[in-house]
């Protein structure tokens, strides 16, 4: 990330894609004396799950700062999409609204699996700061949000064939069927079977 100055300069954002071994974001500003505006910046990380894998995603936001209530927003977004980017399912969905003056500190957790399939994670935040100063350094508002994505061994031996017709060796090459297992009984997903 990068700090925005006294000089009203624009919020600068970090971007990483992420991919298997996950992705970071994040933005800080400080020392606001004037009346600066900080606009909507949207970061978005789209990336595909070859197999199911654990997701453990956090986010932290915290301000410092005279602002109407209301006008500090903050959002960490995780959707599971098709093709054409339309949203099949909200994995996470964590988003606040500021308020005036010194706003506490807001933190979001979370673990769990995702399926094999394409994903999108959106990450934005959008403050109006007033020129009111808060101790020596006037405002700031530090926010940040990440994500972490791992693979999980495969589930039973793929050339078994689909795991919802009946046969006499166990398998798993359905990602619904295999989640299903894994949430179930994670042993299975950490040993062959």
């Amino acid at each position: 990330g990068s700090d925005a100055g006294s000089d009203g300069e624009a919020w600068q954002w970090t971007r990483v894609d992420a991919d298997y071994i996950g992705g970071f974001v994040s933005a800080r500003t400080n020392e606001y004396g004037g009346s600066y505006s900080l606009t909507r910046s949207d970061v978005v990380a789209t990336f595909e799950v070859g197999r199911t894998g654990s997701l453990q995603a956090d986010a932290v936001f915290h301000g410092m700062f005279s602002a109407d209530a209301g006008e500090v927003v903050g959002t960490a977004l995780l959707e599971r999409i098709d093709a054409s980017g339309a949203t099949l399912a909200t994995i996470l969905d964590w988003s606040h609204t500021g308020v005036s003056g010194d706003q506490p500190e807001l933190e979001y957790e979370q673990t769990g699996l995702l399926r094999p399939g394409r994903y999108r994670f959106t990450y934005d935040a959008v403050a109006h700061v007033h020129g009111v100063e808060i101790g020596p350094d006037g405002g700031e508002m530090t926010t940040f949000a990440s994500i972490m994505l791992s693979t999980l061994p495969e589930c039973g031996d793929p050339a078994a064939g689909d795991c919802l017709a009946a046969k006499e060796t166990p398998s798993c090459d359905d990602s619904t069927c295999c989640d299903l297992v894994c949430e179930a009984d994670p042993f299975c997903c950490n040993d062959a079977w």
